[in-house]
């Protein structure tokens, strides 16, 4: 039994190498590509979720601004109708009271 030997020609042997370092850089380069569009998404991804956080942030302080805005004015409307003159006009006014004078006063002793 006779092992034959094939020689392949000098040119044949450059094709085949050619074409096998023509895969692994495809092969490299879909694989980068890969990669950087991974990370290209991943980019646009966290930048979209940090403009609406910024939205977010900003539409909470308005919110907070109106908030405080109407408490002041509550506040405001408190100290007003809790003063003591809008009191003693109400009591003299609706319901007919007077500033008590010394015929008013009753004293009581103790036995």
């Amino acid at each position: 039994m006779e092992i034959q030997i094939r020689k392949q020609s000098h040119r044949e042997q450059l094709r085949q190498r050619f074409l096998l370092n023509q895969r692994r850089i495809t092969f490299a380069f879909i694989v980068s590509l890969s990669f950087v569009s991974s990370l290209g998404f991943l980019y646009l991804y966290q930048a979209n979720q940090l403009v609406a956080l910024v939205n977010r942030k900003e539409a909470l302080i308005r919110e907070r601004f109106a908030l405080e805005k109407d408490r002041d004015a509550q506040m405001q409307e408190e100290v007003h109708l809790s003063s003591l003159q809008r009191i003693e006009y109400l009591a003299r006014d609706r319901l007919g009271m007077i500033v008590p004078t010394r015929e008013h006063r009753i004293t009581i002793t103790k036995p």
